[in-house]
């Protein structure tokens, strides 16, 4: 996909799009087939309050760090292309 995320026209983002909405319908018949097939099921804790107590680890730190860079790689990918002497797809 990060080729197609290059792309410029309207016309070349066509498979993109395709491939985007043949992606949320196969999740929506997926979810709905979960759902009349299995059911909804029960949570089965008695306390939940394990979930909602916050946990500083050292996992939680590398956690949220790639989570960062990854956002912020993916809001700089136009301006670098951009900035590029020679563009090329």
């Amino acid at each position: 996909m990060y080729p197609a995320i290059l792309k410029k026209e309207m016309k070349e983002m066509k498979i993109v799009s395709v491939i985007l909405f043949i992606g949320i319908s196969a999740f929506i018949l997926l979810f709905a087939g979960q759902l009349i097939f299995e059911g909804n099921s029960e949570n089965k804790d008695k306390d939940i309050s394990p979930y909602f107590t916050p946990e500083c680890s050292l996992s939680s730190v590398k956690g949220l760090s790639m989570i960062l860079v990854a956002y912020n790689f993916q809001d700089n990918i136009y301006p670098m292309y951009c900035s590029l002497k020679e563009k090329s797809n």
